[in-house]
Protein backbone atom coordinates (compact mmCIF):
# COMPACT_ATOMS: atom_id res chain seq x y z
CA UNK A 1 0.00 0.00 0.00
CA UNK A 2 1.11 3.40 -0.64
CA UNK A 3 1.50 5.94 2.44
CA UNK A 4 2.06 9.18 3.01
CA UNK A 5 2.78 10.45 6.52
CA UNK A 6 0.98 7.35 8.10
CA UNK A 7 -2.08 7.81 5.92
CA UNK A 8 -3.03 5.30 3.23
CA UNK A 9 -3.08 7.06 0.16
CA UNK A 10 -5.76 4.07 -1.67
CA UNK A 11 -8.13 4.10 0.97
CA UNK A 12 -8.28 7.97 1.30
CA UNK A 13 -9.10 8.31 -2.47
CA UNK A 14 -11.42 5.74 -2.04
CA UNK A 15 -12.98 7.74 0.57
CA UNK A 16 -12.89 11.10 -1.35
CA UNK A 17 -14.41 9.16 -4.60
CA UNK A 18 -17.27 7.54 -2.64
CA UNK A 19 -18.03 10.70 -0.98
CA UNK A 20 -18.13 12.74 -4.09
CA UNK A 21 -20.79 10.57 -4.94
CA UNK A 22 -22.79 10.12 -2.03
CA UNK A 23 -25.87 13.19 -2.39
CA UNK A 24 -25.50 13.30 1.21
CA UNK A 25 -22.19 14.07 1.23
CA UNK A 26 -22.05 18.11 1.10
CA UNK A 27 -25.66 18.20 2.88
CA UNK A 28 -26.53 20.66 5.50
CA UNK A 29 -29.83 20.01 6.08
CA UNK A 30 -30.64 23.33 6.80
CA UNK A 31 -34.38 23.06 5.76
CA UNK A 32 -35.77 19.45 6.49
CA UNK A 33 -39.50 20.85 5.98
CA UNK A 34 -38.22 22.35 2.19
CA UNK A 35 -36.46 18.81 2.06
CA UNK A 36 -39.55 16.95 2.62
CA UNK A 37 -42.04 18.73 0.47
CA UNK A 38 -39.16 19.19 -2.49
CA UNK A 39 -39.54 15.16 -2.22
CA UNK A 40 -43.20 14.60 -1.99
CA UNK A 41 -43.22 17.49 -5.32
CA UNK A 42 -40.97 15.40 -7.44
CA UNK A 43 -43.21 12.22 -6.55
CA UNK A 44 -46.07 13.51 -7.55
CA UNK A 45 -44.47 14.90 -10.81
CA UNK A 46 -42.79 11.80 -11.36
CA UNK A 47 -46.36 9.98 -11.16
CA UNK A 48 -48.02 12.82 -13.51
CA UNK A 49 -45.10 12.09 -16.40
CA UNK A 50 -44.70 8.23 -15.64
CA UNK A 51 -41.19 8.42 -15.20
CA UNK A 52 -38.44 8.10 -12.56
CA UNK A 53 -38.13 10.75 -9.74
CA UNK A 54 -34.70 11.33 -10.68
CA UNK A 55 -35.77 11.95 -14.45
CA UNK A 56 -37.52 15.26 -12.53
CA UNK A 57 -35.19 16.24 -10.06
CA UNK A 58 -31.69 14.49 -9.33
CA UNK A 59 -31.40 13.71 -5.61
CA UNK A 60 -27.92 15.95 -5.09
CA UNK A 61 -29.91 18.92 -6.80
CA UNK A 62 -32.60 18.20 -4.86
CA UNK A 63 -30.52 18.16 -1.73
CA UNK A 64 -28.71 21.26 -3.00
CA UNK A 65 -32.10 23.08 -3.76
CA UNK A 66 -33.26 22.19 -0.05
CA UNK A 67 -30.40 23.84 1.76
CA UNK A 68 -29.99 26.80 -0.41
CA UNK A 69 -33.67 28.01 -0.37
CA UNK A 70 -33.75 30.20 -3.62
CA UNK A 71 -35.96 32.79 -3.73
CA UNK A 72 -35.40 33.90 -7.29
CA UNK A 73 -34.65 32.59 -10.38
CA UNK A 74 -31.16 33.37 -10.33
CA UNK A 75 -30.16 32.21 -6.95
CA UNK A 76 -32.10 28.67 -8.41
CA UNK A 77 -29.71 28.90 -11.41
CA UNK A 78 -26.36 29.04 -9.21
CA UNK A 79 -27.25 25.44 -8.05
CA UNK A 80 -24.68 23.14 -9.64
CA UNK A 81 -26.97 20.77 -12.27
CA UNK A 82 -29.49 23.19 -11.95
CA UNK A 83 -29.87 24.92 -15.42
CA UNK A 84 -32.26 27.08 -18.15
CA UNK A 85 -34.30 23.89 -19.20
CA UNK A 86 -34.71 22.70 -15.64
CA UNK A 87 -35.64 26.44 -14.55
CA UNK A 88 -38.16 26.71 -17.50
CA UNK A 89 -39.78 23.43 -16.95
CA UNK A 90 -39.96 23.46 -12.75
CA UNK A 91 -38.46 26.73 -11.66
CA UNK A 92 -41.35 28.14 -11.40
CA UNK A 93 -43.17 25.74 -9.10
CA UNK A 94 -40.01 25.45 -6.89
CA UNK A 95 -39.87 28.54 -5.82
CA UNK A 96 -42.96 28.82 -5.23
CA UNK A 97 -42.88 25.74 -3.83
CA UNK A 98 -40.09 27.45 -1.54
CA UNK A 99 -42.56 30.03 -0.63
CA UNK A 100 -45.42 27.94 0.78
CA UNK A 101 -42.77 26.19 2.61
CA UNK A 102 -42.71 28.11 6.38
CA UNK A 103 -39.70 26.89 8.36
CA UNK A 104 -37.25 29.92 8.31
Amino acid sequence: SIQHCGINIRRAVNFVCYAAKDPRANYLNLHPALEEALIQWRKEKAQEQNVPAYHILHQRILLSIADAAPISEMELLDIPGFGLAMLKRYGEEILDLVDRTEEY
